[in-house]
């Protein structure tokens, strides 16, 4: 490597669904007693790797991270750094797991969501909801992406330090003509339909 280049290395957090059934719940099941379902998130997350190269193929983005979240999923890292996060509260308190959370959010660029939302229409008092969308905001990270999906829509919501990244909208304009460029990619090998 040439002297004074440094080699950049980009790392994000992503969080994982831990429950082994992602459907929702019935309340009315969930307040029954002895009920098996379980109440609050139980969500871990693992530490995944970013890479800033161009590609010839704008599918080959989507090949390696598929790849290397099919990889994630099934190790133990967020069940394992879940379980480790448990203890820790459990044994020296809330400070001290507070600690571990900032050192690892710390130690990256991003995070990423990819929890899936409902498969099925929700509604909140009789009143269907149109889309679901979630933010997380007080993190050491400049970008919080998250993209949930709902029934048979994606959202796409970031959270950014606009002092890290003055433009947000520049940068939003950016992921929507990427993830065309994806899809037009897709629709041109015939992967299948998609909409962006």
């Amino acid at each position: 490597m040439a002297t004074g280049k440094k080699k950049v290395r980009l790392r994000g957090t992503v969080a994982v669904n831990l429950r082994p059934d992602t459907k929702i719940e019935d309340l009315t099941n969930m307040m029954e007693k002895g009920s098996k379902c379980r109440w609050g998130n139980f969500v871990g997350i693992v530490i995944f790797p970013l890479w800033v190269r161009g590609e010839d193929d704008p599918l080959e983005y989507v090949r390696k991270a598929k790849s290397t979240m099919d990889m994630k999923r099934i190790s133990m890292e967020a069940l394992i750094l879940y379980g480790l996060v448990k203890c820790i509260m459990k044994i020296f308190g809330d400070k001290a797991a507070e600690n571990i959370v900032k050192r690892v959010f710390g130690h990256t660029t991003l995070t990423f969501s990819s929890v899936m939302g409902p498969k099925e229409e929700v509604s909140l008092f009789d009143h269907p909801m149109s889309y679901v969308t979630a933010t997380a905001s007080g993190g050491p990270q400049a970008l919080i992406i998250h993209f949930v999906s709902y029934v048979d829509k994606i959202i796409i919501n970031l959270a950014v330090d606009t002092t890290v990244i003055p433009d947000p909208h520049q940068l939003c304009d950016d992921l929507v003509e990427s993830l065309g460029i994806i899809k037009l990619a897709a629709l041109e090998k015939g992967v299948h339909n998609m909409e962006v």
